[in-house]
């Protein structure tokens, strides 16, 4: 019989779970560990497994959305072992999601999915959900990516005066990296189409989440910078579970120095030193309208199976 408990520190049975029932993004226990320790108090964010028969063959979680806030809303997730994976198992656990939160008396309740879990679309679609943001996934082989088309335009925003550097080497010269790293981020995140507005965290709560961690490294975060203004930026994210892949995260540059070829340059330069660190396969994610979709393109990338995001109004 299923079992559904709060979590308990199985950070190993869950990385495993998570990794079995969506292996195109697998985990490791330590990022599991990380995800854990890096929730905000300040939200509600809680963990279940899923039991049966004394193993875990699930892992459920609830949350309120951080990055795009609403005090009456609340994401959830189900993750199952594929042989226990069925419309009668997640149904039991829907009820107990809704159970859960049914003393909060929610607005909506979001889900997101990636489109080939063809299982949870359905089960959403089902029971009322309806689409309201999808991201457009995309991967390069780096085997096959070639720096030397770029060379001239790299050349050309150097004469211009706009330099890329790593936050590595801004650490190193300025002072105020960590406050200026902050502020672009943020003008850089409220570009992001979003469903709902986002909600800029504290200067610490940012460095907690985004850069006192395992998968990032400083050497890998590249800055555009004009006459000390840092103007653009993009993230690369190291895969912990396979050493072959790389994650670009957020690219972007200020709005007044764009269509310059400035996004292109700094990837670029962040996939040429994803090659030396000997990665091979790159992969990112954008919302289907935003332009950085179809840079990613021009570069090589190529379209995989995209993420989409579900509400359902509750009331």
């Amino acid at each position: 019989m299923m079992k559904i408990r709060e979590f308990n520190g199985e950070f190993e049975a869950t990385a495993e779970i998570m990794s079995i029932s969506r292996p195109e993004y697998k985990q490791t226990a330590e990022q599991t560990r990380g995800y854990y320790e890096r929730r905000n108090p300040d939200f509600i964010t809680e963990w279940y497994v899923v039991e049966e028969r004394n193993s875990i063959v699930g892992v459920v979680y609830i949350s309120q959305p951080q990055y795009q806030f609403h005090p009456e809303k609340y994401l959830f997730s189900i993750h199952l072992h594929p042989e226990l994976e069925n419309p009668a198992h997640r149904e039991d656990i829907y009820h107990f999601i809704l159970k859960r939160l049914a003393p909060l008396n929610p607005l909506a309740l979001q889900s997101k999915v990636l489109s080939s879990q063809t299982f949870a679309v359905d089960f959403l679609t089902r029971h009322g959900f309806v689409e309201i943001m999808r991201e457009l996934n995309s991967e390069l082989a780096l085997d096959d990516f070639d720096t030397t088309p770029f060379a001239d335009l790299i050349s050309r925003l150097e004469d211009e005066g706009i330099h890329i550097t790593t936050l590595a080497q801004l650490k190193e010269s300025d002072p105020d990296w960590r406050q200026k790293l902050f502020d672009l981020d943020w003008i850089l995140s409220i570009d992001v189409p979003t469903p709902e507005s986002p909600v800029r965290p504290t200067l610490e709560q940012y460095f907690k989440q985004h850069v006192h961690r395992p998968d990032v490294s400083l050497d890998l975060w590249h800055i555009a910078v004009h006459d000390g203004r840092w103007i653009g930026m993009t993230n690369l994210v190291l895969d912990m579970a396979e050493d072959d892949i790389i994650h670009n995260d957020l690219t972007g540059v200020l709005r007044d120095y764009r269509r310059r070829g400035i996004a292109t340059a700094l990837k670029v330069v962040a996939l040429k030193a994803a090659q030396q660190l000997g990665r091979r396969v790159v992969k990112t994610s954008n919302e289907e309208n935003n332009p950085m979709y179809q840079i990613n393109i021009n570069l090589g990338f190529k379209p995989t199976p995209g993420w989409v995001e579900y509400e359902k109004r509750l009331r």
